[in-house]
């Protein structure tokens, strides 16, 4: 995701599913005001990635929550 040129911010995380256990997630913060949508996001994941590590869904936030320590703060999401 960092890879793409108009993210500024991302995590990707395990959300519970009933049959798989877990699947992937992700959350983005735009670079600028312009952020492509959730399927040109998945898309650009999906080009360098296992098919299975490709995330289910992507939120747009305006900014990622941090911790004291500045690592983002993955139970808040």
């Amino acid at each position: 995701l960092y890879a793409h040129p108009a993210i500024a911010e991302a995590s990707v995380f395990g959300l519970p599913h009933p049959r798989y256990g877990e699947v992937p997630v992700a959350v983005v913060a735009a670079r600028g005001a312009d952020l492509p949508g959730e399927d040109e996001l998945r898309a650009h994941i999906a080009a360098v990635v296992a098919p299975f590590k490709v995330p289910v869904r992507v939120w747009r936030e305006g900014q990622l929550p941090r911790l004291g320590s500045g690592k983002i703060d993955k139970h808040t999401l």
